[in-house]
């Protein structure tokens, strides 16, 4: 502990190439695992609904950190081909000092409206023990993110994605989540 290492899955910046800040080496690694299972063909309109899990290992990018983001969530398929639901949970363990935390919980609908244009819709709702969402923290920051999404693809293998979202601060602070 007690070092700056470059980059960290704290700060969405997992796959950095390890700075020299105070003592980073370009040795560090971040470690994943995954696991996903898929619901077979023979269960009709569930075929293809997924459960996943997994965890990452990142770098530390503070004073007595060591950052684990865990995560599971899945997706079910409905009568509707056309249509999927999905949720998911993210833990973020040790992200910016010893015993911080970061978690959220999402839900999704994923609509499939031609061949071509998906649309996508997230509801979210973070919460941390201060200083992830918003710079120089509070305790006990609490988030709420809606996001909308349209894919289309123009040809094979290529998808023009526009996002829009829309997130804030809940709780009585007038601070801006994500430094605004």
């Amino acid at each position: 502990g007690g070092s700056y290492n470059g980059g960290g899955s704290s700060l969405g910046n997992i796959n950095r190439k390890s700075g020299n800040l105070v003592a980073g080496v370009e040795s560090y690694k971040s470690y994943m695992a995954g696991l996903v299972i898929k619901a077979p063909e023979s269960l009709d309109w569930l075929a293809g609904s997924a459960l996943y899990a997994g965890i990452v290992k990142g770098l530390e990018v503070g004073n007595d950190n060591d950052p684990v983001t865990y995560y599971v969530g899945g997706s079910l398929a409905t009568p509707w081909k056309e249509v999927t639901v999905g949720a998911a949970y993210d833990y973020l363990a040790n992200g910016s000092f010893a015993e911080s935390y970061g978690n959220a919980t999402s839900v999704y609908l994923n609509f499939q409206a031609t061949e071509k244009l998906k649309l996508n819709g997230r509801f979210e709702y973070a919460t941390s023990s201060g200083g992830l969402f918003v710079p120089g923290g509070i305790d006990d920051e609490k988030i709420i993110g809606v996001t909308g999404t349209a894919d289309y693809a123009l040809f094979a293998n290529v998808v023009t994605r526009v996002e829009v979202r829309w997130d804030t601060l809940v709780g009585g602070s007038n601070l801006r989540a994500f430094d605004g």
